[in-house]
This record gives structure tokens, C-alpha cells and sequence, in this order.
């Protein structure tokens, strides 16, 4: 053996989605960063920014849906990946906010295309991995039995 203790699966698939949050934040930072540093001209496309910024907070709210759903299913099916993929997905709708954002950034050129990277940001932050969703099943046999 290798002398060192084994960690449960569960904790060892939040500190992975804790490294795949962490560079979804990393991201938003970035893409904000690129927003500030690359100057486009400004136009009147009203419509397309208003286009994308609804397809952003539809992605936001569904965010929450599809990660409920799953986390769901995760408990009832007694399977934690479910509870991965859950994460997961919520992070990559939160960040297609941002990236509406971005795309109405460098299309339209309009500084309102920012308040995109807001709910992208919130919804990282609330989707944030909690330990409960991936605790270790009891080994088989293991708690009370009916004796009755």
C-alpha cells in the first residue's frame, strides 16, 4: 500500500467541480478584462442586444431548473455523478451569459452589453458546490435494521 489514508469519492468529485468553479470565475474575470481592454466601435443594433441579453438571463434562470432537476434525480437514483453533471451544466449555462455578453460587446459595441457578466457572476456564485450533495453512501449493511 501506499501509506496514504483514502478519501471518500464524494470529496474527491467537490474539490474537481471546486477547480472547474474556480476557473468559470476565472473566465467571467477574463472576458471581463478583454471587454476593457479591446475598444469597439459603438452601434445602434438595439434589437441584438436586447436579443442576447434575453437568451442570457433565459440560460440564468435555467441554470437553476436543470441543477435542481438533477440533483433531484442524483438523490432518488442514489448517483452522484448526476450531481456532477448537475454542477456542471449550471456552470456552463450561468457562464453563456457572460458569453451573450461578450458576443454583444464586440457586435454592437454598447457599454449595457457588461450588465450581462452580473447574472453570469451571481449564478456562479450561488451555484457554488455544497458539501452535502456529495456525501458517501453508507456501505451496504451499514445503520439500523428491523429486528421486527
Amino acid at each position: 500500500m501506499n501509506g496514504r489514508p483514502a478519501r471518500p469519492l464524494g470529496e474527491a468529485r467537490r474539490r474537481g467541480l471546486l477547480i472547474i468553479w474556480g476557473a468559470q470565475l476565472m473566465s467571467l474575470a477574463l472576458f471581463l478584462l478583454i471587454t476593457r481592454l479591446v475598444r469597439v466601435p459603438a452601434s445602434d443594433n438595439e434589437i441584438l442586444l436586447l436579443v442576447l441579453g434575453l437568451m442570457g438571463v433565459m440560460t440564468f434562470g435555467l441554470s437553476f431548473v436543470v441543477r435542481a432537476k438533477l440533483l433531484s434525480q442524483s438523490v432518488v437514483q442514489n448517483r452522484p455523478d448526476l450531481a456532477t453533471t448537475a454542477y456542471v451544466l449550471a456552470f456552463a449555462l450561468c457562464e453563456s451569459c457572460a458569453l451573450f455578453g461578450l458576443v454583444a460587446y464586440f457586435v454592437t459595441g454598447r457599454g449595457e452589453s457588461l450588465y450581462f457578466f452580473i447574472p453570469a457572476a451571481v449564478g456562479l456564485l450561488l451555484h457554488f458546490p455544497r458539501r452535502e450533495h456529495f456525501t458517501d453512501p453508507p456501505p451496504a449493511g451499514a445503520g439500523f435494521t428491523d429486528a421486527a
